[in-house]
Protein backbone atom coordinates (compact mmCIF):
# COMPACT_ATOMS: atom_id res chain seq x y z
CA UNK A 1 0.00 0.00 0.00
CA UNK A 2 1.30 3.44 -0.98
CA UNK A 3 -1.40 5.48 0.78
CA UNK A 4 -0.74 7.48 3.95
CA UNK A 5 -3.14 9.38 6.23
CA UNK A 6 -3.03 12.08 8.89
CA UNK A 7 -5.75 12.87 11.45
CA UNK A 8 -5.06 15.52 14.11
CA UNK A 9 -7.78 16.75 16.47
CA UNK A 10 -6.07 20.09 17.17
CA UNK A 11 -3.16 21.43 15.13
CA UNK A 12 -2.29 24.03 17.74
CA UNK A 13 -2.15 21.49 20.55
CA UNK A 14 0.05 19.36 18.32
CA UNK A 15 2.47 22.25 17.86
CA UNK A 16 2.61 23.03 21.59
CA UNK A 17 3.39 19.42 22.41
CA UNK A 18 6.21 19.02 19.89
CA UNK A 19 9.55 17.95 21.32
CA UNK A 20 12.28 20.51 21.58
CA UNK A 21 14.97 20.42 18.86
CA UNK A 22 17.33 18.70 21.31
CA UNK A 23 14.95 15.72 21.43
CA UNK A 24 14.51 15.45 17.66
CA UNK A 25 16.89 12.52 17.33
CA UNK A 26 14.16 10.12 18.45
CA UNK A 27 11.47 11.53 16.13
CA UNK A 28 10.62 9.86 12.80
CA UNK A 29 12.67 11.33 9.97
CA UNK A 30 10.91 12.63 6.88
CA UNK A 31 12.37 11.58 3.55
CA UNK A 32 12.35 15.28 2.68
CA UNK A 33 13.70 17.19 5.75
CA UNK A 34 12.22 20.68 5.87
CA UNK A 35 14.06 22.01 8.94
CA UNK A 36 10.79 23.11 10.51
CA UNK A 37 11.47 25.51 13.36
CA UNK A 38 9.39 24.08 16.22
CA UNK A 39 10.64 26.77 18.57
CA UNK A 40 9.27 29.43 16.22
CA UNK A 41 5.88 27.68 16.15
CA UNK A 42 5.77 27.64 19.94
CA UNK A 43 6.70 31.32 20.03
CA UNK A 44 3.78 32.16 17.73
CA UNK A 45 1.35 30.51 20.12
CA UNK A 46 2.91 31.99 23.25
CA UNK A 47 2.27 35.48 21.86
CA UNK A 48 -1.45 34.77 21.53
CA UNK A 49 -3.37 36.18 24.49
CA UNK A 50 -6.25 33.77 24.13
CA UNK A 51 -5.61 30.21 23.07
CA UNK A 52 -6.94 29.75 19.52
CA UNK A 53 -9.96 27.53 19.01
CA UNK A 54 -9.13 23.93 18.06
CA UNK A 55 -8.36 23.36 14.38
CA UNK A 56 -8.63 19.76 13.20
CA UNK A 57 -6.73 18.54 10.16
CA UNK A 58 -7.30 15.47 8.03
CA UNK A 59 -5.17 14.36 5.10
CA UNK A 60 -5.25 11.38 2.76
CA UNK A 61 -2.21 10.97 0.51
CA UNK A 62 -2.44 8.53 -2.39
CA UNK A 63 1.07 7.62 -3.46
CA UNK A 64 2.14 6.21 -6.80
CA UNK A 65 5.52 4.98 -7.98
CA UNK A 66 6.58 4.46 -4.37
CA UNK A 67 5.81 5.77 -0.88
CA UNK A 68 8.41 8.52 -0.38
CA UNK A 69 6.26 11.52 -1.36
CA UNK A 70 3.15 10.23 0.48
CA UNK A 71 5.24 9.69 3.62
CA UNK A 72 6.69 13.20 3.37
CA UNK A 73 3.19 14.68 3.13
CA UNK A 74 2.05 12.65 6.11
CA UNK A 75 4.93 13.84 8.27
CA UNK A 76 5.38 17.46 7.20
CA UNK A 77 2.41 19.07 5.46
CA UNK A 78 0.36 19.89 8.57
CA UNK A 79 3.42 21.52 10.21
CA UNK A 80 3.85 23.72 7.14
CA UNK A 81 0.20 24.78 7.27
CA UNK A 82 0.66 26.06 10.84
CA UNK A 83 3.99 27.68 9.93
CA UNK A 84 2.45 29.61 7.03
CA UNK A 85 -0.11 31.53 9.09
CA UNK A 86 -3.06 29.26 9.70
CA UNK A 87 -4.52 31.68 12.25
CA UNK A 88 -4.50 34.53 9.74
CA UNK A 89 -5.59 33.08 6.40
CA UNK A 90 -6.28 29.32 6.25
CA UNK A 91 -6.58 29.28 2.45
CA UNK A 92 -3.26 31.04 1.96
CA UNK A 93 -1.61 28.82 4.58
CA UNK A 94 -2.84 25.69 2.80
CA UNK A 95 -1.70 26.85 -0.63
CA UNK A 96 1.73 28.03 0.52
CA UNK A 97 2.26 24.80 2.48
CA UNK A 98 1.53 22.76 -0.65
CA UNK A 99 3.98 24.85 -2.67
CA UNK A 100 6.77 24.41 -0.11
CA UNK A 101 6.02 20.70 0.16
CA UNK A 102 6.21 20.21 -3.60
CA UNK A 103 9.49 22.15 -3.77
CA UNK A 104 10.98 19.95 -1.04
CA UNK A 105 9.95 16.75 -2.80
CA UNK A 106 11.29 17.91 -6.15
CA UNK A 107 14.55 19.21 -4.69
CA UNK A 108 15.23 15.84 -3.11
CA UNK A 109 14.48 13.90 -6.29
CA UNK A 110 16.48 16.37 -8.38
CA UNK A 111 19.48 15.71 -6.18
CA UNK A 112 18.96 11.95 -6.46
CA UNK A 113 18.68 12.07 -10.24
CA UNK A 114 21.73 14.28 -10.79
CA UNK A 115 24.43 12.68 -12.96
CA UNK A 116 26.68 10.48 -10.80
CA UNK A 117 30.36 11.41 -10.41
CA UNK A 118 32.21 10.95 -13.66
CA UNK A 119 29.03 11.19 -15.74
CA UNK A 120 28.49 14.12 -18.08
CA UNK A 121 25.34 15.37 -19.78
CA UNK A 122 26.54 14.42 -23.28
CA UNK A 123 24.68 12.00 -25.50
CA UNK A 124 26.96 9.05 -24.76
CA UNK A 125 26.14 9.12 -21.06
CA UNK A 126 22.37 9.59 -21.46
CA UNK A 127 21.50 5.85 -21.73
CA UNK A 128 23.44 5.17 -18.52
CA UNK A 129 21.71 7.99 -16.69
CA UNK A 130 18.28 6.94 -17.98
CA UNK A 131 18.93 3.42 -16.71
CA UNK A 132 19.72 4.82 -13.25
CA UNK A 133 16.58 6.98 -13.25
CA UNK A 134 14.42 3.98 -14.13
CA UNK A 135 15.68 2.12 -11.04
CA UNK A 136 15.07 5.03 -8.66
CA UNK A 137 11.92 5.58 -6.64
CA UNK A 138 10.94 8.97 -8.04
CA UNK A 139 7.41 8.85 -6.71
CA UNK A 140 4.45 11.16 -6.54
CA UNK A 141 1.16 11.52 -4.66
CA UNK A 142 -2.26 13.05 -4.90
CA UNK A 143 -3.88 14.49 -1.78
CA UNK A 144 -7.20 15.28 -0.15
CA UNK A 145 -7.08 17.64 2.85
CA UNK A 146 -9.56 19.23 5.23
CA UNK A 147 -9.14 21.90 7.90
CA UNK A 148 -12.04 22.06 10.37
CA UNK A 149 -12.28 25.27 12.41
CA UNK A 150 -14.80 25.65 15.22
CA UNK A 151 -15.83 29.18 16.14
CA UNK A 152 -15.27 30.52 19.64
CA UNK A 153 -19.02 30.55 20.26
CA UNK A 154 -19.44 26.97 18.94
CA UNK A 155 -22.26 28.21 16.69
CA UNK A 156 -20.65 27.16 13.45
CA UNK A 157 -17.88 25.07 11.95
CA UNK A 158 -15.82 26.31 9.03
CA UNK A 159 -14.38 23.65 6.72
CA UNK A 160 -11.61 24.25 4.20
CA UNK A 161 -11.50 21.34 1.77
CA UNK A 162 -8.58 21.04 -0.64
CA UNK A 163 -7.34 18.52 -3.15
CA UNK A 164 -4.46 17.91 -5.53
CA UNK A 165 -5.21 15.27 -8.17
CA UNK A 166 -8.09 12.80 -8.02
CA UNK A 167 -8.29 12.36 -4.23
CA UNK A 168 -11.63 13.66 -2.96
CA UNK A 169 -13.17 15.36 0.08
CA UNK A 170 -16.81 14.44 0.71
CA UNK A 171 -19.06 16.00 3.36
CA UNK A 172 -21.88 14.02 4.95
CA UNK A 173 -24.78 16.39 5.55
CA UNK A 174 -28.21 15.22 6.65
CA UNK A 175 -27.56 11.77 5.27
CA UNK A 176 -26.40 13.09 1.89
CA UNK A 177 -22.88 12.98 0.47
CA UNK A 178 -21.72 16.33 -0.87
CA UNK A 179 -18.58 16.54 -3.01
CA UNK A 180 -16.41 19.43 -1.81
CA UNK A 181 -13.65 18.89 -4.38
CA UNK A 182 -13.31 18.31 -8.12
CA UNK A 183 -10.91 15.76 -9.58
CA UNK A 184 -7.93 17.14 -11.48
CA UNK A 185 -8.11 14.88 -14.52
CA UNK A 186 -8.48 15.22 -18.28
CA UNK A 187 -12.25 14.73 -18.02
CA UNK A 188 -12.48 18.43 -17.12
CA UNK A 189 -12.07 20.76 -20.06
CA UNK A 190 -10.34 23.50 -18.08
CA UNK A 191 -7.64 21.13 -16.80
CA UNK A 192 -7.13 19.62 -20.25
CA UNK A 193 -6.75 23.08 -21.78
CA UNK A 194 -4.33 24.18 -19.06
CA UNK A 195 -2.08 21.17 -19.73
CA UNK A 196 -2.15 21.74 -23.49
CA UNK A 197 -1.34 25.44 -23.09
CA UNK A 198 1.65 24.51 -20.92
CA UNK A 199 2.97 22.22 -23.65
CA UNK A 200 2.02 18.95 -21.99
CA UNK A 201 1.56 15.84 -24.10
CA UNK A 202 -1.68 13.89 -23.65
CA UNK A 203 -1.38 10.29 -24.84
CA UNK A 204 -3.98 7.56 -24.20
CA UNK A 205 -5.76 9.93 -21.80
CA UNK A 206 -2.63 10.34 -19.67
CA UNK A 207 -0.09 13.10 -19.17
CA UNK A 208 3.01 12.10 -21.13
CA UNK A 209 1.33 8.71 -21.49
CA UNK A 210 1.95 8.05 -17.78
CA UNK A 211 -0.24 9.99 -15.32
CA UNK A 212 -4.03 10.03 -15.30
CA UNK A 213 -4.05 13.18 -13.15
CA UNK A 214 -3.13 16.75 -14.04
CA UNK A 215 -1.95 17.75 -10.55
CA UNK A 216 0.23 15.92 -8.03
CA UNK A 217 3.09 16.30 -5.59
CA UNK A 218 6.50 15.09 -6.70
CA UNK A 219 6.56 13.26 -10.06
CA UNK A 220 9.72 15.04 -11.13
CA UNK A 221 9.80 13.08 -14.39
CA UNK A 222 6.71 15.04 -15.50
CA UNK A 223 7.82 18.47 -14.25
CA UNK A 224 10.44 21.00 -15.26
CA UNK A 225 12.61 21.34 -12.20
CA UNK A 226 14.29 23.61 -11.38
CA UNK A 227 11.82 25.84 -13.22
CA UNK A 228 13.42 28.07 -15.89
CA UNK A 229 14.63 31.46 -14.68
CA UNK A 230 11.79 33.94 -14.39
CA UNK A 231 9.09 31.25 -14.19
CA UNK A 232 7.16 29.77 -11.28
CA UNK A 233 6.88 26.13 -10.22
CA UNK A 234 3.12 26.47 -10.66
CA UNK A 235 3.36 28.80 -13.65
CA UNK A 236 1.72 28.49 -17.06
CA UNK A 237 4.73 26.61 -18.45
CA UNK A 238 4.24 23.65 -16.08
CA UNK A 239 1.82 20.99 -17.32
CA UNK A 240 1.82 19.17 -13.94
CA UNK A 241 1.43 21.23 -10.76
CA UNK A 242 0.60 20.63 -7.09
CA UNK A 243 -1.57 23.72 -6.67
CA UNK A 244 -4.67 22.82 -4.64
CA UNK A 245 -8.22 23.91 -5.29
CA UNK A 246 -9.70 25.04 -1.96
CA UNK A 247 -13.37 25.30 -1.03
CA UNK A 248 -14.70 26.99 2.11
CA UNK A 249 -17.90 25.63 3.65
CA UNK A 250 -19.68 26.97 6.74
CA UNK A 251 -21.78 24.50 8.73
CA UNK A 252 -24.08 25.78 11.47
CA UNK A 253 -24.26 23.68 14.61
CA UNK A 254 -27.77 22.88 15.80
CA UNK A 255 -28.08 22.33 19.55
Amino acid sequence: MEDRTTAIADLFADARQQRSPSDSSTAPRSPFPLSLDTAALLEIHSQTVDAPPPVAFFGVYDGHGGTAVAEALQQDLHHLIVKNGLQGDPKQALEQACLEMDKACLARDHELSAPPPGTSEDAEDQPRRQSLLTKMELSGATAAMALVLRGRDDACVRVYAANVGDSRVVLSCGGEALDLTRDHTFTHAAEKERVKTAGGVISRGRLNGVLEVTRSFGDIKCKTYPPPEGTHLWGDKQSLVAKPDIEEVICFVLH
